[in-house]
C-alpha cells in the first residue's frame, strides 16, 4: 500500500520490529485476509454478518484503526506497508531532491490526490486547521461538484 509506505527510515524500524498495533490489526486477521476464495453466499450475504460480529467483540473503532494503520508485519495482509520505502517513493525522493534542492519548504506545494473520498465525482481539499478558514471562501462547497474545504481532523 503505497500510501502507508512513504515513511522514513527510523519510522519503519520501529513499525516493522515494534509496533504497537499490530496486536490490534491480528485481531482482525481472519476476517481482513481470507486464505481461500469466499462463496458467492459469503460475498453477498455473509460478509455483512461476519462484519457486525467482529464489531460487537472488539468494537467499530478497534476496526477502524486496523484498516487505516494498516500493519507493517504480516507480508502477506491486506494494508501492508512494507518493510521500507517501494522504488516509486526511492525515485521521488530522488526526483524531488534534485529539482528543489535550494528550494525552501515554504515554497513547495504538495497535492496528494485520492481518488476514494468523498461522493463519486465530488472533490475535497484537505488542509490544515490554520489555513481552513481562509481557503473555505476560495473554494467553496458546491452542491454535486464539490465539497469544498474540510480541516481540523487531519492535524
Amino acid at each position: 500500500d503505497l500510501n502507508r509506505n512513504a515513511l522514513p527510515d527510523e519510522v519503519f524500524d520501529l513499525l516493522t520490529t515494534r509496533d504497537v498495533l499490530q496486536k490490534n490489526y491480528d485481531q482482525f486477521d481472519s476476517f481482513f485476509n481470507l486464505k481461500t476464495l469466499p462463496s458467492t453466499f459469503y460475498r453477498t450475504v455473509g460478509f455483512w454478518p461476519m462484519a457486525a460480529w467482529y464489531m460487537i467483540r472488539h468494537g467499530t473503532t478497534k476496526l477502524k484503526t486496523a484498516l487505516v494503520a494498516a500493519t507493517y508485519q504480516t507480508k502477506d495482509g491486506i494494508f501492508y506497508g512494507g518493510q521500507g520505502l517501494e522504488k516509486s517513493h526511492v525515485e521521488l525522493r530522488r526526483y524531488f531532491q534534485r529539482v528543489f534542492d535550494k528550494v525552501q519548504g515554504r515554497n513547495v506545494v504538495w497535492m496528494d490526490l485520492h481518488t476514494g473520498l468523498g461522493a463519486c465525482g465530488s472533490n475535497v481539499l484537505l488542509v490544515e486547521a490554520q489555513d481552513g478558514e481562509a481557503l473555505q471562501n476560495r473554494f467553496p462547497k458546491m452542491e454535486g461538484k464539490t465539497e469544498g474545504v474540510q480541516y481540523g481532523a487531519i492535524d
